[in-house]
């Protein structure tokens, strides 16, 4: 579930929660051994966002390009399997990720100058 919420000044603020996963490909249920997390990247750049993208897809690469712009990740705590269907937290796994919008971003980069 993705819910995205705009702020004063062109904030936005999105949030990512993850309750489970359902016959996902390449796990297998059975191997106990095998620790699944879902990991979230945001992108400043949507062309950073597009090379990660494509270079995962292709496997061009055995590590994952160096963003021009910022990137943050999360991963979730290791799943847990309940019959087919891996489930994260007691709840919910969410992330949270703000954007400080044009304004706030020029601002606050100009102060790190």
């Amino acid at each position: 579930n993705i819910s995205q919420k705009f702020l004063e000044d062109g904030e936005q603020l999105v949030t990512i929660s993850v309750r489970g996963a359902t016959n996902p490909e390449d796990v297998a249920a059975e191997d106990v051994s095998v620790a699944t997390t879902l990991r979230v990247i945001a992108f400043e750049s949507v062309r950073d966002a597009k090379h990660h993208l494509d270079n995962w897809h292709t496997g061009t690469s055995e590590s994952e390009p160096t963003p021009d712009w910022r990137a943050y990740e999360h991963r979730t705590r290791p799943g847990i399997w309940r019959g087919r269907t891996l489930l994260w937290g007691k709840e919910e796994d969410r992330f949270t990720f703000l954007g400080l919008g044009p304004l706030k971003a020029a601002s606050a980069q100009e102060k790190l100058s």
